[in-house]
């Protein structure tokens, strides 16, 4: 059951999860790492201008959410190698 209260995020009924489960830290947009600080600039969905925004840095265990230098590398070869394995396909 999911609820909406104060013009809030929507509460989902957490009753049957822990605390510190990884779906109760997804449901309460939570840090991945330790389920504890914050993740979103503002947890309100319905401030647009700050919808999607995340913090630099858990408030609580300071783990920065930004990725690392070399992240994108491996979707990159692989959507590359799908593009040219589907040109070939139709090509050919």
């Amino acid at each position: 059951m999911i609820a909406v209260t104060n013009g809030m995020a929507p509460k989902a009924d957490l009753r049957g999860m822990a605390k510190h489960s990884v779906a109760h830290s997804i449901f309460r947009f939570k840090c991945p790492h330790c389920r504890e600080g914050e993740f979103f600039v503002d947890r309100n969905p319905y401030h647009l201008s700050t919808v999607g925004d995340v913090l630099e840095a858990c408030p609580v265990c300071e783990r920065k959410y930004t990725p690392e230098p070399g992240f994108y590398y491996g979707g990159m070869y692989v959507a590359y190698a799908l593009a040219v394995a589907w040109s070939v396909s139709i090509y050919v």
